[in-house]
């Protein structure tokens, strides 16, 4: 039963998914050039609060920050890489 909760990277893996699935979700309901401005806006946030963690807090702490802000940046870009492939509601 421990193995499935994969020790400690679970809350990690969902941070990706969940931000995965919230452009996926804007994807069906806004405009793509809105998308991709959120889009932007998040890998944006999320880079700064990577370079934040390393420089700004350190030691280990900030490892932390940045695991959550690098896996939120990688569900950014699997969401946005997704995006193109749902249908948007207006267009339906």
């Amino acid at each position: 039963m421990d193995a499935l909760y994969l020790e400690g990277w679970l809350p990690i893996i969902l941070v990706c998914i969940v931000a995965a699935l919230v452009i996926c979700l804007l994807a069906r309901f806004i405009k793509r050039m809105v998308l991709y401005m959120v889009s932007a806006t998040f890998f944006v946030i999320f880079v700064g609060i990577l370079i934040y963690s390393i420089f700004g807090i350190g030691r280990w702490e900030g490892m932390a920050i940045g695991f959550y802000s690098a896996s939120a940046l990688i569900g950014t870009a699997i969401g946005t890489g997704i995006s193109p492939f749902i249908k948007n509601k207006k267009e339906m």
